[in-house]
């Protein structure tokens, strides 16, 4: 975990030094037990999940260039902050901040 975090810094780092229209969007497949509860679960992969194992990391960043040209995108994740989210929106989400379309996306974010 500690590597992943220098990983994303060094990332967000490279990204700011180009200065230009970018986004970054992290997010893990699992979590991970470390000793969290009385059980003193290790791993993850367990019968019985713990919200350590389903509860991950997800994480944007926004470069200023980006919140410039889309403050309404930022403004309305600001909004939702909070909320439970899904890995089943993350295609949506990306092909959103990308400012992708295609013929059937209203169908499908509507089922």
């Amino acid at each position: 975990m500690l590597y992943t975090d220098f990983f994303l810094s060094q990332l967000i780092e490279s990204l700011k030094i180009k200065n230009k229209n970018a986004v970054l969007l992290y997010l893990s497949d699992h979590g991970e037990n470390l000793f969290d509860n009385k059980l003193k679960i290790f791993g993850h992969g367990t019968v019985n999940p713990t919200k350590y194992e389903y509860h991950i990391p997800f994480i944007t960043w926004f470069s200023d260039e980006y919140k410039n040209n889309f403050p309404h995108k930022i403004n309305a994740l600001k909004e939702n902050l909070h909320k439970a989210a899904t890995l089943t929106s993350t295609f949506y989400t990306i092909l959103d901040m990308a400012n992708i379309d295609y013929d059937n996306a209203k169908n499908e974010k509507n089922s």
